[in-house]
């Protein structure tokens, strides 16, 4: 799809000009759209909407008329300016598709830093969620008969709720609804309630609630955006609100519909009993998708607390989608405007060279050293070229958070922040031949020597913790030397035996909630229980029957892969779990602004200016047992050593 020869008029950047775009009115909804456009200065506070969708496949276009020109759109575009189009007056909106010229990259980056404003300065938002559907048409149906006059608004998944509620309290079996017609009619309340709330969670499941680009076009108004999905209009605190009610209301819907059997010797009408029961069940299954609305409002409500960095942003946003890699960056920029102020859009970019922007001006000009903590790392093999040289080993993975894959382990003690600017320890660049060398200061906590590695099978793992944790001197084979111990006693570091059981499955278990939530006691039952019924071949319930049990194998699968270490090189004892990729001589480092240490590795002795310094290439998170916040009480004598170190400059590739 392309629109090159259509003849844009050139914007002036000074006067911060953009392109509007007026809907021309028309009564009759299968005629053609045709639209005009008009360059408005925002500096001259112009009238328009601002309208949020996601445009789409690109593949699939309509075509519309724009200055009396033929003009390609995406479907779902055509189809939410079929829905704006008014009846009688024009409609004026900005819409990036149309108003920014997608095939004129210096545009493109010039117009990107206005997207704050626009969205702000915009009279109203128009969040489109996609065209009705077959279901969503009955979810307006339904809104309609209990909204005769044509209401309509943020009240409308209100309505829904009463019509459920009033439809699941009547009786099926009574002694006035016993006939054969009040049956029939009962039952076709239910398959048009079903078909109702099947739209409904098509609603609450639309892509426009994962995108990158949305997210913040939602969040930069002043006024809550309308959503509009084909004609039906609602609020996203609305349909948070009916979240919270909406299973409970189904239960007794879904009651009535298994005690209504079907009629005898009637084989249509058993096939639309068994139809309804199916349908039923699916979209009772489907409520979990739910989450991904629950989750935008959440993630919305979270961000307007208070001011984040940019390091949070991208966090907070690690799943949301984008075409375009640069919008990984890009689309997020409006919520931070420090950034585009320091390294601008640029569509000419590589995602790697975004990428490294991203990350000097997270870790020099935030100073949030802790965005190594938010994310893991791209492996060597993996990492893209920047200025004809490798992405630098300090760069995170921003698709890759440690909390989703299970490795945003407990905080530290508060003892070893620092989060003071101190002249001559600052973050810095330097420039080697096609390398950027992060000069970064932190206290050295250790060197590594890896004891072994879990397994990918549950039973496997579950086997080595009950092992090393139950056993005093047994050893076992290792991935590494057959030599080692499976117990923090011959780990080479003088661990105390006495309670070495609790530190080591708190290590282990250090990602998971058990510790808030479980004793030791209840949770080692647990872990006892499961490793006999694996041990006998029986198989993990998909519903384990207690939420300890639920949360251990949970936690239990995600150390698959991971390393368990010790630091032989500590006189007071250390261990702990990292990424697979942890070797042997590995050195731990903690800045006073990280939530855990990192791993880094020797590239060995590099020349800069008149000295030979050692150079290192990042490797990944650890968690080191004893250095977390909820060890304050009793501290561990690696916490107390830790805290006297001074800080250290290392010059990361």
């Amino acid at each position: 799809m392309s629109n090159k020869d259509f003849p844009y008029t050139p914007l002036n950047p000074d006067k911060k000009e953009i392109r509007v775009i007026t809907i021309t009115p028309e009564k009759h909804p299968e005629k053609p759209l045709r639209c005009s456009l008009q360059i408005v200065s925002l500096n001259e506070h112009p009238k328009f909407e601002a309208l949020s969708y996601v445009w789409g496949d690109v593949v699939a276009t309509t075509e519309i008329s724009v200055e009396n020109l033929p003009f390609n759109v995406t479907t779902n575009l055509a189809a939410a300016l079929r829905s704006l189009r008014h009846l009688k007056k024009p409609r004026t909106l900005w819409i990036d598709f149309i108003c920014i010229d997608q095939e004129n990259t210096k545009e493109k980056n010039k117009q990107l830093p206005l997207m704050g404003r626009i969205y702000q300065d915009a009279i109203a938002v128009v969040a489109w969620l996609g065209p009705q559907t077959e279901n969503i048409e009955h979810t307006d149906l339904m809104m309609r008969d209990k909204f005769p006059t044509g209401k309509k608004g943020s009240s409308s998944s209100s309505s829904i709720l009463d019509e459920i509620r009033h439809i699941t309290k009547a009786p099926f079996f009574s002694s006035s609804s016993s006939s054969s017609s009040t049956a029939s009619r009962r039952r076709q309340e239910l398959v048009s309630t079903t078909r109702a709330i099947e739209g409904f969670i098509e609603i609450v499941s639309a892509p426009y609630w994962k995108r990158v680009w949305t997210f913040q076009e939602y969040y930069l108004p002043s006024v809550e955006p309308v959503c509009i999905c084909g004609s039906i209009t609602f609020s996203l605190p609305a349909l948070v609100s009916l979240h919270k009610h909406f299973l409970g209301l189904l239960q007794p819907f879904m009651n009535d519909i298994n005690a209504m059997g079907p009629k005898e010797n009637d084989a249509a009408d058993a096939a639309e009993y068994h139809e309804l029961r199916t349908r039923s069940g699916e979209f009772t299954a489907r409520l979990r998708e739910f989450a991904t609305m629950q989750g935008f409002a959440h993630d919305i409500a979270s961000l307007r607390k208070s001011s984040w960095s940019f390091a949070d942003v991208l966090d907070l946003t690690v799943e949301r989608q984008c075409f375009n890699p640069l919008d990984r960056f890009y689309g997020l920029y409006a919520l931070v405007p420090g950034i585009q102020e320091k390294y601008p859009a640029n569509y000419d970019n590589t995602p790697e060279i975004a990428m490294l922007q991203t990350s000097m001006f997270i870790l020099i000009h935030e100073g949030m050293d802790f965005v190594f903590n938010l994310f893991h790392f791209h492996e060597a093999s993996s990492r893209g070229l920047v200025v004809d040289g490798p992405l630098p080993s300090w760069v995170p993975d921003y698709r890759n958070s440690t909390v989703r894959s299970g490795f945003k382990v407990k905080s530290l003690d508060k003892g070893l922040e620092d989060w003071e600017t101190k002249e001559g320890r600052m973050t810095n660049l330097s420039l080697l031949p096609f390398k950027f060398v992060l000069h970064f200061w932190a206290r050295l906590v250790g060197r590594c020597r890896v004891v072994f590695r879990f397994a990918a099978d549950l039973a496997d793992i579950v086997d080595r913790v009950v092992t090393v944790s139950s056993s005093n001197n047994s050893s076992s084979s290792n991935n590494n030397s057959s030599s080692d111990n499976n117990t923090g006693l011959s780990w080479g570091n003088g661990l105390d035996s006495s309670n070495f059981r609790a530190r080591f499955l708190w290590a282990c278990l250090a990602h998971t909630i058990l510790q808030q939530n479980f004793t030791l006691e209840e949770v080692f039952a647990e872990l006892t229980d499961l490793h006999q019924a694996l041990r006998a071949g029986d198989d993990i319930p998909r519903k384990p029957h207690t939420s300890c049990m639920a949360e251990l194998v949970r936690g239990l699968r995600q150390l698959a892969g991971k390393t368990v270490f010790c630091l032989p090189d500590s006189g007071v004892g250390g261990f702990g779990t990292g990424i697979g990729a942890i070797q042997d001589e590995d050195l731990l480092i903690l800045s006073g602004k990280m939530m855990n240490p990192v791993a880094l590795r020797e590239l060995g002795t590099k020349k800069m200016g008149d000295s030979d310094r050692v150079h290192y290439e990042m490797v990944g998170n650890v968690f080191v047992e004893g250095l977390a916040e909820d060890q304050r009480e009793s501290p561990t004598p690696l916490l107390g050593e830790l805290k006297d170190r001074e800080f250290e400059e290392y010059r990361i590739e």
